[in-house]
């Protein structure tokens, strides 16, 4: 059984499942190089195809997330109407637009029509792939479904309760699924008037960070504010009615983001890190009243967090720690880059009509992946064969490296799917040298209050974190122990928690040999990890992409494949 899944809105991307398994994922906007990419991801189902060795005629059938959203005209015209992600005048018209179009849906006809145009525009758009079978069918599925698919499979639970917060989809903002035996059940929704993303999504607008990417941004400016002074204006947005029906009450604008607005203009009367810092603690308050009552209510204690508000890592900290969740399971693409993959998974599952294996997923290393005469290619297309080294242990000696302060891009494997790069599209430097974080941010366009993060040995974690846990996908934060805070400058942050992908060797055996390296020459086995790709740009996918940024100065030296450039070697 071979199912397709994609994702045709923002983030959009494909994902291919066999046999009940995630065999291949990848967002579009790693292969056409535009951050946030929109529309069909004509580039994603042919690389996914690729990556999992196979061809579009062994397809059973394609599912696709949105059963109304994306609407039927941004299926039409997703270029036309791609939404901005700034305040400014074209971000003002859209909204009163789509503040509009959101009041017919109201209207049950219009809901009707909506479905039925959505079906027969996807249709005629999926004709633009040249290599669709004309005899494979393709399902729409439920977004926050696709969310819960993902996540609850992924998890390797058999009893848990599923929380899906994003700013909206098919009708809902937050909804909640009870997952038992393979089979999902929807217990509550929440309005998309009374969105907790979008709560959050308009604070980062109002602060001057662009939407989708800026969230991040907020969280990290958190850290150095106070909310005492802005948590009065931030509770009056949006609280709590009723936990058990998910009923959340708004008191301002989200979703046409009039309160972004507010929020723009509040920010030259308060400090914008006491606004961050306020909106932090009322987002974690309301997400953590919603599950405390549903883990107290039900009985559950295995709990799955999915969705964009899920790249929260602070609120993720919050939840794991409440009382009465014994595990918590956040998939490493958490946003809607997994929900094509979620699509693939419900609708492979509901064809097998047998309950999926209950496995917890190990790696995220799905993307395309090169071979080593790709990777030459790409060397000697820029001229540089003659000065790039091929080392019979390439991960040992970026170990040296980074242990002697240089900093050094690791480009091998599998392109990970989700926000976070994992070792194999990264950029490595020692976490204990205090100019480091300096000079990453002027290397790499960063801002100076956006938190690094460290991959730390299996064998060594519980050495440096408090309550630890196996946390590969750097999806939460752990309280650092005390002799260790003023230690890691780079990646310890002013509250003294760090957000650790914990590598285990035998899942990625390459990069333990790196930190192996490292540790062996400075005792601490723990390097810093962040994604490899300049601000503001996707993370490289291919040689050349790594090729392209390294040319820019992204590193010190460069580690592609088995080979191993030095900056000074560029032309």
């Amino acid at each position: 059984m071979k199912v397709l899944g994609l994702f045709d809105w923002h983030n959009c991307g494909a994902a291919l499942v066999d046999g009940l398994e995630v065999t291949a994922a990848v967002e579009e906007e790693r292969l056409s190089r535009r951050k946030v990419d929109f529309g069909l991801p004509l580039h994603s189902m042919d690389a996914v195809l690729t990556a999992a060795g196979a061809a579009a005629e062994d397809l059973d059938a394609i599912a696709v997330c949105g059963i109304y959203d994306p609407t039927p005209v941004v299926r039409w015209r997703p270029e036309r109407f791609a939404f901005e992600r700034s305040v400014g005048a074209k971000w003002r018209l859209q909204y009163r637009l789509w503040t509009a179009y959101y009041a017919l849906r109201g209207i049950p006809p219009f809901r009707v029509a909506e479905r039925i145009a959505n079906r027969r525009i996807l249709d005629r758009q999926l004709g633009r792939w040249p290599s669709r079978p004309a005899d494979v069918p393709f399902e729409l599925v439920d977004h926050h479904l696709c969310h819960a698919r993902l996540g609850y499979h992924g998890s390797g639970f058999d009893h848990a309760l599923i929380f899906v917060v994003d700013g909206s989809g098919d009708g809902y903002s937050t909804a909640l699924y009870r997952g038992r035996g393979g089979e999902l059940e929807f217990l509550a929704g929440a309005s998309e008037k009374a969105s907790l993303g979008k709560f959050y999504a308009n604070a980062s607008l109002g602060l001057g960070f662009q939407k989708l990417t800026g969230e991040g941004k907020v969280m990290g400016l958190a850290a150095d504010g106070d909310p005492a002074p802005y948590r009065r204006r931030a509770k009056a947005v949006l609280h709590v009615e009723d936990p058990e029906r998910l009923k959340l009450r708004h008191r301002k604008d989200l979703l046409g983001n009039g309160w972004a607005l507010e929020v723009r203009r509040d920010a030259e009367r308060y400090r914008r890190e006491d606004i961050a810092a306020a909106v932090q603690a009322h987002f974690e308050d309301v997400l953590a009243e919603i599950v405390g009552h549903h883990v107290e209510r039900r009985g559950v204690g295995q709990v799955v967090l999915v969705g964009g508000a899920a790249m929260n890592v602070k609120a993720n900290q919050r939840l794991r720690e409440l009382p009465g969740v014994r595990e918590l399971f956040v998939p490493p693409a958490m946003t809607d880059a997994g929900v094509a993959a979620g699509a693939a998974l419900d609708v492979a599952w509901r064809r097998a009509k047998k309950p999926p294996p209950r496995r917890r997923q190990k790696h995220s290393y799905l993307g395309p992946g090169y071979g080593d005469d790709q990777i030459l290619a790409a060397i000697r297309s820029r001229g540089l064969e003659d000065r790039a080294e091929r080392f019979p242990d390439v991960d040992a000696e970026v170990g040296r490296r980074v242990a002697s302060g240089q900093i050094v891009a690791r480009f091998t494997g599998r392109l990970e799917h989700g926000p976070r790069a994992l070792g194999h599209r990264s950029i490595l430097a020692l976490a204990s040298d205090p100019t480091v974080e300096e000079r990453l941010n002027s290397r790499l366009g960063r801002d100076e209050f956006m938190p690094f993060a460290p991959a730390i040995q299996e064998e060594h974690a519980a050495r440096y974190l408090d309550d630890y846990t196996y946390s590969p996908f750097m999806v939460e934060t752990f309280d650092v122990k005390p002799e260790y805070r003023d230690r890691f400058p780079a990646v310890v942050h002013t509250d003294g928690t760090l957000r650790p992908q914990v590598v285990r060797r035998s899942v990625a055996p390459g990069f333990w040999r790196v930190i192996e390296a490292v540790g062996e020459r400075t005792g601490d086995y723990l390097v810093l990890n962040t994604s490899f790709n300049l601000h503001g740009e996707p993370i490289v996918c291919s040689p050349e992409d790594a090729l392209r940024s390294f040319g820019r100065g992204a590193a010190d030296a460069l580690a592609l494949g088995p080979w191993l450039l030095e900056a000074e070697d560029q032309p």
